[in-house]
């Protein structure tokens, strides 16, 4: 049922998740696509959330209420890791990807005693989620999809540019509102994809750091941190520095196309 093998904890936990949009939905066409580190590679359950892309025929439209009864039910949903990140979304916006980035619902959750409620956003008369545009770049990489399905059938191209001035914006985002780790490991991974095109994961985006000059102790550090090793920290000046110089990188080859 699914493209490719997943563990067996998360088929459990998102074949429900499936069973519930299903239920909701029917008898629309949905298809689950599974993307981030799960997909990618490098899923860490101290750290990693489960990110999912659900792409629907929304026609006729399901409406708020039954997006907001929905989105409540979601709420509740058990998985493994950090909790799940999820977007649904219609199949002719994910088929001609493109901004305001629209979607029907969005819903994240938080590990049990985090103490922190369940986020539930409902698409309609809200200006879009540009972090879409990665999802459906990362979910074209390497998405696994359930029922199992090729998906650059159901997801369209975002522009190499486009995918650029992003990597710009989420890595000055990251040094003001995240912790060195992530901010290192996403400029390795920026990198590759200015390189070579390809999307990876944060562990092996810390090779491509190193490989550009990223000093090796503060790769080492973001990689434990990565696996629950050590506490993350507000990034450091070498981190700092590094970060901005790619930044740099990033920005001309964007203004160069």
């Amino acid at each position: 049922m699914w493209s490719r093998p997943l563990p067996p904890d998360v088929i459990v936990a998102l074949d429900a998740v499936a069973t519930m949009i299903e239920q909701a939905v029917t008898p629309r066409r949905c298809v689950l696509v599974v993307h981030g580190s799960l997909a990618l590679g490098g899923f860490e359950p101290v750290v990693s959330d489960v990110d999912v892309l659900v792409i629907v025929d929304d026609r006729p439209p399901l409406g708020p209420t039954g997006w907001r009864k929905l989105g409540g039910d979601l709420a509740t949903a058990a998985v493994p890791g950090r909790g799940i990140e999820l977007s649904v979304v219609d199949l002719v916006a994910a088929a001609r990807p493109a901004p305001p980035w629209p979607f029907l619902l969005h819903v994240a959750t938080e590990p049990a005693g985090a103490g922190v409620s369940p986020k539930v956003v409902l698409g309609e008369g809200h200006g879009g989620d540009p972090d879409l545009l990665m999802h459906y770049a990362v979910a074209r990489e390497a998405g696994v999809t359930r029922p199992a399905r090729p998906v650059d059938e159901l997801v369209g191209e975002v522009e190499r540019p486009a995918v650029l001035r992003y990597l710009v914006d989420e890595l000055a985002w990251a040094v003001t509102n995240a912790g060195e780790s992530y901010a290192v490991l996403n400029a390795g991974r920026a990198l590759r994809y200015l390189l070579d095109g390809s999307i990876v994961s944060k562990l092996d985006g810390a090779t491509t750091a190193l490989a550009e000059g990223a000093p090796a102790a503060i790769v080492e550090r973001a990689l434990d941190v990565r696996r629950g090793r050590v506490a993350d920290r507000d990034p450091t000046e070498p981190a700092l520095a590094f970060v901005a110089a790619t930044r740099r990188r990033l920005a001309a080859a964007a203004a160069a196309r």
